[in-house]
């Protein structure tokens, strides 16, 4: 063991159906297509001819009606995933697709649960299914990159996770998820570009400060630069036990051993139960 923890690649940020590229009006089509299914029976059909404008307002409300019922399943479906209820989660989801095929966020949200399922094939239908309706909708891509990364396909997650940061702005999430893949698949110079692109745009990013300085730390050797993004990231979480014990190890390879030790002291002292520090210590006797 070394000490050298990674953050974090990409925290999992829930999607709102307006981060969905096209969703809204792919779900109104869906909407329409329903509607003429269950409630444009010919005796209708006949009472909008007769009274058009009345027609259409009950048309109107009819289709409002449905939206809101595919946003209260989308809402519920999301929140029974984020409870860990899976199973009715799935069944929430099937139901707004049942309304509205088309809809992103849902085959979205189903691609989730089956990856935390370990369902990876299940997964992947549903990532596919909602790229092929919205070809450039950066979550998708985002937990498509995922679900690659989990399968072992690093190289196929850094094409996806370049789509979902392409964004304008892009995420810092999604530039997080592209620059630990590239590291993965050993494209440091690359990697180090999209983390400095992220604190460029969020100075304040801890897993940014973080993983950057491992990569300087563990790939270009540069102790001092590595030790100038840990400090960083202390400056906005002090907590952050990842950027402490890693500075530590910054320290020790600067060669500022009492720095160091006293550093490793001061967080056995409040935080016994981290073992990476009682690791590190060791390592200056």
């Amino acid at each position: 063991q070394s000490g050298r923890l990674p953050a974090p690649a990409a925290p999992i940020v829930p999607m709102t159906r307006s981060e969905a590229d096209g969703d809204e009006l792919l779900m109104l089509r869906s909407v329409a297509r329903w509607l003429h299914e269950t409630v444009g029976t010919r005796p209708m059909r006949r009472t909008f001819r007769q009274t058009a404008s009345g027609g259409k307002r009950l048309e109107i409300k009819r289709t409002a009606a449905a939206l809101d019922d595919i946003q209260m399943l989308l809402r519920s479906a999301d929140d029974h995933a984020r409870m860990g209820a899976s199973q009715a989660a799935l069944e929430a989801y099937e139901r707004c697709l049942d309304a509205a095929p088309d809809s992103v966020a849902a085959h979205l949200g189903q691609a989730r649960v089956y990856r935390s399922l370990g369902r990876y094939a299940d997964a992947s239908d549903s990532c596919q299914i909602a790229l092929a309706h919205a070809p450039h909708a950066a979550d998708v891509h985002a937990e498509y990159a995922m679900l690659l990364h989990d399968t072992g396909q690093d190289g196929d997650a850094v094409e996806h996770w370049a789509i979902a940061a392409g964004g304008t702005p892009p995420r810092t999430e999604h530039l997080l998820g592209l620059a630990y893949a590239q590291r993965r698949v050993r494209m440091p110079d690359a990697a180090a570009m999209t983390y400095r692109r992220l604190l460029d745009m969020d100075p304040r990013n801890v897993p940014g400060h973080v993983n950057l300085g491992i990569m300087l730390l563990e790939d270009y050797g540069d102790a001092k630069g590595a030790a100038a993004h840990f400090r960083e990231a202390l400056v906005t979480d002090p907590d952050c036990h990842e950027a402490r014990a890693n500075l530590g190890l910054a320290l020790q390879d600067m060669g500022e051993y009492e720095e160091a030790e006293a550093l490793y002291a001061e967080a056995l002292r409040t935080t016994p139960h981290f073992p990476e520090y009682r690791w590190n210590r060791g390592l200056l006797r």
